[in-house]
């Protein structure tokens, strides 16, 4: 949750007599992990990838004291649970509801790497072959829509040339592969987002900033190429969880 730094809005919270604020019921964090583990330093000592989350409770300060706060994410390990409770000001009588993660819908397989871990090739088995004797060739629905999580932004685009140059010279050029960054313009984002969701694009190649940004809910594959130390299995669930929405 990202409030923009705009005085009209903190004016709105904070004249009790807005109809805004008097019929506001309760004040929603969805992905509520994000509060923590995008709101502070990370373990590298690298700055928050999003600081501003980790100010989400001062919201309380402009709301009557009654308001009801609901914090919810399908990943929060006891060290965010009791980060979130501090930094949403949340009270000693809350209610913690716990529900099972497990869907069936999602099968989970982990392949070992052949190749080098630079070039990438273990990552062709997402693109159909393509038989060249038999004359037969591929169109962009042979192709299962699938995300592919890679940890930093020079492999997303080296993974993107490398999954186009498989493909038939004609669908090179059309937008089936496509990355998606949080450098990259919003303008760009959003329109690899419809591509994504329209099924033109059938491999998004991403980082972590893809994670939530893209709601697609029928993705058939999540695709995760290595995985760094510093990050987490919860950052990883995360990933895992963008599949088989539907």
């Amino acid at each position: 949750m990202t409030l923009p730094n705009n005085n009209a809005i903190w004016q709105v919270l904070d004249d009790e007599k807005s109809a805004f604020r008097r019929s506001l019921k309760v004040v929603v964090v969805d992905e509520a992990h994000c509060v923590h583990t995008w709101g502070v330093p990370a373990k590298d000592g690298k700055p928050p990838f999003r600081k501003e989350y980790a100010n989400s409770g001062g919201l309380r300060a402009h709301l009557p004291a009654s308001t009801p706060f609901l914090a919810m994410s399908a990943t929060l390990p006891q060290r965010s649970l009791r980060y979130i409770h501090n930094s949403l000001g949340l009270s000693k009588n809350t209610v913690l509801i716990k529900l099972c993660l497990d869907w069936p819908n999602i099968f989970l397989c982990a392949i070992p790497i052949h190749g080098t871990l630079d070039d990438h090739a273990d990552l062709n088995m997402l693109v159909p072959e393509i038989n060249e004797d038999s004359g037969t060739t591929i169109i962009p629905g042979d192709i299962a829509k699938t995300m592919v999580f890679v940890d930093n932004v020079s492999a997303v685009m080296r993974v993107v040339h490398q999954l186009r140059w498989l493909l038939p010279a004609h669908l090179r050029d059309a937008n089936v592969v496509r990355p998606y960054l949080s450098e990259a313009s919003a303008s760009g984002n959003t329109k690899t987002q419809q591509l994504f969701r329209e099924g033109v694009s059938r491999l998004l190649v991403c980082t972590s900033a893809a994670g939530m940004a893209v709601d697609v809910n029928d993705v058939e594959r999540v695709a995760q190429w290595r995985f760094r130390l510093l990050a987490t299995f919860d950052d990883l669930w995360q990933r895992f969880g963008r599949c088989a929405q539907d």
